[in-house]
């Protein structure tokens, strides 16, 4: 499964139109010395649905769902520990579900928690 979210990555970073960067593929800043601060490179938020749509395959399980969240929800605002986003294909919007016990929700704030 690492091994194909790896792959889905490198697939990804090929298509600048969905917005992924890797960390370490953003641009420096520039300037040395202890003053120089380093700017901070924005990451494009991306649209989830297009990035599922550009996969061949979609996860099944939620360790497949875990392992893409870097690729898929690429610039989006961070979940509390635990937590992770999933694609409901039947609402057509991402949902939140808690890794430690199957809690699932459709609300943010929630999976903030």
């Amino acid at each position: 499964r690492n091994a194909a979210a790896v792959k889905i990555k490198e697939l990804l970073l090929g298509i600048p139109q969905l917005g992924y960067y890797e960390p370490e593929h953003l641009p420096e800043a520039s300037g040395t010395g202890q003053g120089a601060e380093k700017k901070e490179e924005k990451v494009v938020k991306t649209d989830p649905l297009e990035v599922l749509r550009e996969l061949k395959d979609w996860p099944v399980s939620t360790d497949g769902w875990a392992a893409l969240q870097d690729v898929v929800w690429a610039g989006h605002p961070p979940l509390a520990q635990g937590w992770i986003r999933v694609w409901s294909r039947s609402r057509e919007r991402e949902y939140y579900y808690r890794m430690a016990d199957g809690k699932t929700s459709y609300v943010f704030s929630e999976a903030q928690r």
